[in-house]
Parts: structure tokens; C-alpha cells; sequence
């Protein structure tokens, strides 16, 4: 959010290419939608109940109890430093400002339950009527509000301090311990549930979720899900600082983070569907699809109907991107062998098909969408069905690298050696070996028509379609690294230059690139040319223009591929960080002013508010 209104600020200001990059991964993407704001009376700290129906507002003097239009219901006079509610939301625990603590059940005075040594962690809400965990450095609190009592124990190993704790719908107790275990206590029997990895980090929160599942959040923002046996089932990173709240519904989990960072983690797709910062961590689902947030002020939203996640994990390197023609999928190769086809509206791998032992390295639609056809280095060729996936044919080849698929001659194969395989667009032929030239780059024209590829001695050729495919020598650029094609133009990368050829050959544009480019693409209207390189970066062109409409820090490794939607609004690139991105040209064409409009419009927040955030903190 925040991002997304300084980048439009800073285009109106100067049009910046970095500033485009940025609304590039956030613009055009179904928001969660703000339906309601609630203004609050002035609290330091709040914290909301598990539904999200009640507030706990921390004031100088008192505490009070709001409702869910931040209207007070009880207020409890005294200096506080956190609370909590349990699950029946008619008993809380108090936690004051020399950390001793105290039970409350409105409207009746707060009881004082006692000190308990270092008791200084967060108040752990509870499903439990009446029963809530405290965590300190050196023991845990068992606190039964409706009886005014509690209990200290024990539970991490003695040379780990503990850091927070929680009591699930069964009446044990899960705690987060700083050697990286996850304890379970059930009476005086204590077992280790789980170990954090550590380069995930310590553990810093450890919740159980509606499913019955465990959440575990570290200091590093990692989330990890396990199910009752502690087995891993899900994890990501989602955030730079620690994770400090967790509630799931419907298999998304709404996660807060200590700098301010409020995330949904889709736990079926691995994908984070929304993020906003500044606006309050503390927050709760209040329906299917609607969460409450609470910060200086109160607020609802709605989540939108498909998310289209900006970053959607492989956790494979990434070799090859293609969308298919519908738009509704996006496929990629993998160093693994294998073929990921992607859901780019919801985020996540619809479904997975292992190709070869060697690396699947290229994918190409036929121009009806029906089938799409993998290139990969095991001679071994599949070709398969859309949207299913089922084997239609496999085709007994040398390793290849290549794979381009012509309207009417069929698919093109290009090996690992000085020759080209035609395979009949009936697949009931045999393939023909055409005596040419061996391609290490090779691409079609969205309409099948032409394709254009570059051999090992930088000569670039020109295939046509029809009964007798035939090539011809279109020109030599010596340390070319890509090329793509788009109507009848035809598009070269080298190492410090970017061109458009006409038919006949004549340079047509020529843009200068400055960094080892690795992949290039071109949009099917032919109107963006984007490049990825080495370090990991994408710069993206509006075809004829001499500066770069966008510069984006994309990928933590080299970016291996990209790959434009068939509307030519979504470019998507794929890296050997096992990642795949998205990002929205029209955030590259929409005007400085009309971005400012909508992206404040979307998010109901401005500029000043932006430069003046709320900070945010756990309360530890």
C-alpha cells in the first residue's frame, strides 16, 4: 500500500522508471477493498478479540472494552500495559505496567492475580472460555479468569527462555521456546511438538489455527504450518520482522508482523493474496471473506473475488515461462524435469507433471490453445492437453532446447545439434529432420505464422509457416543472446544493444542495454520489449521510445525467463530463486494523475498519511 502511493506520487513528480517498476508489481491487481473506518478514543494500544467483535483499548488511565463500531462498553480504570480475551469474549486478563496481572469480568472490578517473576511476554488469547496462557524469559501462566486464579510452570529447557504461548481447543498448551523447540504441555508431561530450522530463525509465536493446525512465526517473518503430529505441512517467508499474531479461516491465514506488515497467507496456494503496512497489525477475520484491522482507527475490508498475487514460489529454478492463449494459465519449465502449470488469478500450481530426469527447458501452445508441447534435455518429448494436462503423445527424440509450435506445419523442435525436427500438427506422423542449422534460442509469433531463431554463430534466420516450412538467413549479430517476434517484426538482444528488424532486415529501433541480458520478450501487440539479466533485474520498453518506461528489482538470482499475457497486460518472469512474477503494464501507460486517483481512491489513504505512519509494536 504504502509503496504503491509513494511510486505514484513520485511519477507525478518525474516520470521515474524505478517509480513505474515499483506499481508495476502492486497496480491493476483486485484490492481488498476498504468497506468501513472506525475512528477510536485515542488509545495507546489495542487489541482485538479472536472474532474481531471486541476491542481492548489501552488509554494512559484505563482500559476499555468496544464493540465492533468502537463504541465502549466497560472501562476498567487503572495503568496497563497489554491484554487479552478469552474464547467466550466475556473474560479478559490485564497485564499492568510492573507485569503483574489481573483478570477482569465486566462489568466487575479487575482481581489481581500476582506477580509472577519475569513475566513480561504478550497476553495469548485464547478458543477457551476463560483460560489464557502469559509467557515471561523463565516460566509460563496458566490463567483461569473465570476463577481468578493462576498457575506458573515450566516448559522449554532450562537454558531457553520462552517466548509465547497458547492454549488449544483440547486444553494443552503449545509454547515457543528460544532453542527453536515447540513444546506441548498437557498436565506435567512436556514433549517436543517441533524444531525450527535455524536459518528460519527463532520462534517467536506459536498459535494453534482454526483447522486444528499449528502456526509457527519466527524472528526473521517466517511462517510455518504444521498439522496436530507437527509435521510440516506449509511454509514461507512472509515478511522482514518478526511474526507476532496468526489467525486462520478457510485455509488463509491473516498474519501480523512487529514493523507493521499485515499479510493473508493463502495456505493451498502458497501465495500472499494481500499486504498493507501502517495500518495496524492487530486484526481478525469477521467472515468469509472479510478481515478487520485496528490501528488509530478501526477498519473492514473485503477481499476481492481473485486476488492475482504479485509472487507466486516454485521452489525450483525456473528456465521457460509461457501463458496459455486463454489467459487463465501460465506453465513453467523447471530445472527439476518437471512442468508447473501456474494459476496467475489466484496464485499457485494448479497441478505438476514430471517431463524427464534431465531439465524441461522450453514450452510452446498450439495457436488453438488445445494442447502445449515441452522441450526438454532427455530424449523423451510430451506433448499434452489444455486445461487437463493429460499425455497426448510422447515423442522419442535427442535432448532438446527449444520448441516453437507453427498454425498449420506443426511443432518445431530445436536439439542439441546442427538440425531442426518437424513434428506434424496431426501428431499421427513421424517427425521430419530438417538438414539446418541447430537453434539456441527459438520463438513463434502469437499467430503461428513466423519464427525466428538464433544459432551458435549469432546468425539470426526467419521461418515461415505453410505445407514446406522454409527458412530463410535474415542476418548475423555476433554475441546475441535472445530473440523474440511479434507480427512480422523481429526483436535481437545482444550484450549492449536491443533491436527491432523489419522483414527485409532494416534496423527499425535500436535501444541500448547496459546489463548481461538473459531473456528477452516482446507483447503480443507488439507495443513492450522487456529484458531480464543476470543480477537478477527486468527492464521493460514501450517499443520506439528511447528511455525505459520501468526498471524493477525483481529476482534474488538470474532471471531465466519471461513471458507477456496474451492481452499483452501481464508480463511474467520466472528466475532461478525458484520464483515466478508478475507485473501490469497498464501501470506503465496509466497517466501520473490518474494514478494518484485511483491508487489513493483503493486504499482511502494519501500521501501525508504515509509520511506520518503509525508505528506499530507487539508491546514486548
Amino acid at each position: 500500500m504504502n509503496a504503491e502511493v509513494l511510486a505514484a506520487h513520485a511519477v507525478r513528480r518525474e516520470d521515474s522508471p524505478e517509480a513505474r517498476g515499483v506499481l508495476a508489481a502492486v497496480y491493476g491487481r483486485p484490492r481488498w477493498s476498504t468497506i468501513r473506518t472506525e475512528t477510536l478514543p485515542g488509545c495507546r494500544r489495542a487489541f482485538l478479540s479472536a472474532g474481531g467483535s471486541r476491542a481492548l483499548c489501552v488509554r494512559d488511565d484505563d482500559a476499555l472494552i468496544l464493540d465492533e463500531r468502537g463504541k465502549t462498553l466497560h472501562t476498567q480504570p487503572g495503568t496497563w500495559r497489554r491484554g487479552a480475551f478469552a474464547g467466550d469474549l466475556q473474560h479478559l486478563v490485564l497485564m499492568d505496567e510492573r507485569a503483574a496481572l489481573w483478570a477482569w469480568t465486566p462489568p466487575d472490578v479487575a482481581t489481581a492475580l500476582g506477580a509472577f517473576g519475569a513475566v513480561s511476554g504478550p497476553v495469548a488469547a485464547s478458543s477457551l472460555p476463560g483460560t489464557l496462557v502469559v509467557v515471561g524469559s523463565s516460566n509460563e501462566v496458566l490463567v483461569d479468569a473465570v476463577g481468578s486464579r493462576a498457575t506458573s510452570s515450566r516448559s522449554c529447557p532450562a537454558n531457553s527462555s520462552e517466548q509465547s504461548g497458547a492454549i488449544t481447543p483440547d486444553g494443552s498448551m503449545l509454547l515457543a521456546c528460544w532453542s527453536g523447540a515447540i513444546v506441548r504441555r498437557v498436565d506435567d508431561q512436556v514433549s517436543t511438538v517441533y524444531e525450527l530450522a535455524a536459518e528460519r530463525g527463532l520462534p517467536y509465536l506459536v498459535q494453534p489455527l482454526e483447522s486444528g493446525d499449528i502456526f509457527v512465526g519466527s524472528v526473521t517473518g517466517w511462517g510455518v504450518v504444521l498439522d496436530k503430529t507437527g509435521t510440516e505441512r506449509v511454509a514461507r517467508r512472509l515478511g522482514e520482522e518478526a511474526v507476532f499474531t496468526a489467525a486462520e479461516h478457510n485455509g488463509r491465514v491473516l498474519v501480523g508482523l512487529t514493523g507493521g506488515d499485515l499479510v493473508v497467507w493463502d495456505l493451498g496456494t502458497n501465495a500472499i493474496q494481500f499486504r498493507t503496512r501502517h495500518q495496524g497489525v492487530q486484526a481478525a477475520w469477521v467472515g468469509d471473506e472479510r478481515i478487520v484491522q485496528l490501528g488509530n482507527t478501526l477498519t473492514e475490508r473485503v477481499a476481492p473475488r481473485e486476488p492475482r498475487p504479485h509472487r507466486i514460489p516454485i521452489g525450483v529454478g525456473v528456465g521457460a515461462l509461457t501463458w496459455s492463449p486463454d489467459g487463465t494459465g501460465l506453465i513453467a519449465a523447471l530445472g527439476s524435469g518437471d512442468v508447473a502449470v501456474l494459476d496467475p488469478r489466484r496464485g499457485g500450481i494448479r497441478y505438476q507433471r514430471h517431463v524427464a530426469e534431465g531439465v524441461a527447458k522450453d514450452i510452446s501452445f498450439s495457436v488453438d490453445g488445445r494442447r502445449w508441447a515441452v522441450a526438454a534435455a532427455h530424449p523423451r518429448q510430451v506433448v499434452y492437453s489444455w486445461p487437463d494436462g493429460a499425455e497426448l503423445r510422447t515423442l522419442i527424440a535427442p535432448s532438446m532446447r527449444r520448441v516453437a509450435w507453427f498454425r498449420s506445419a506443426g511443432i518445431l523442435y530445436a536439439p542439441y545439434a546442427r538440425s531442426l525436427r518437424l513434428l506434424p500438427d496431426s501428431l499421427l506422423g513421424e517427425p521430419a529432420v530438417l538438414s539446418m542449422t541447430g537453434f539456441q534460442d527459438l520463438e513463434v509469433n502469437p499467430e503461428g505464422t513466423v519464427a525466428v531463431g538464433l544459432d551458435d554463430a549469432g546468425v539470426i534466420w526467419r521461418g515461415t509457416d505453410g505445407p514446406e516450412v522454409t527458412w530463410t538467413e535474415l542476418l548475423r549479430v555476433p554475441h546475441s543472446s535472445g530473440v523474440a517476434a511479434a507480427g512480422s517484426n523481429i526483436f535481437v538482444s545482444d550484450a549492449s544493444t536491443l533491436r527491432r528488424f523489419h522483414p527485409d532486415g532494416t534496423i527499425t529501433w535500436t535501444v541500448p542495454v547496459t546489463k548481461n541480458v538473459t531473456d528477452l520478450a516482446v507483447s503480443p501487440d507488439g507495443r513492450w520489449a522487456a529484458t531480464g539479466a543476470l543480477d537478477g533485474s527486468i527492464v521493460v520498453w514501450k517499443v520506439g521510445e528511447t528511455k525505459p518506461r520501468a526498471k524493477m528489482t525483481a529476482h534474488r538470482a538470474r532471471v531465466s525467463a519471461l513471458s507477456f499475457s496474451p492481452d499483452s497486460l501481464w508480463l511474467a518472469s520466472g528466475g532461478w530463486d525458484g520464483e515466478v512474477l508478475t507485473w501490469s503494464t497498464e501501470a506503465l501507460s496509466a497517466s501520473a494523475t490518474s494514478l494518484v486517483e485511483e491508487v489513493e481512491a483503493a486504499w482511502g489513504v494519501g500521501l501525508d498519511a504515509v509520511l506520518s505512519p503509525t508505528i506499530v509494536a507487539d508491546g514486548r
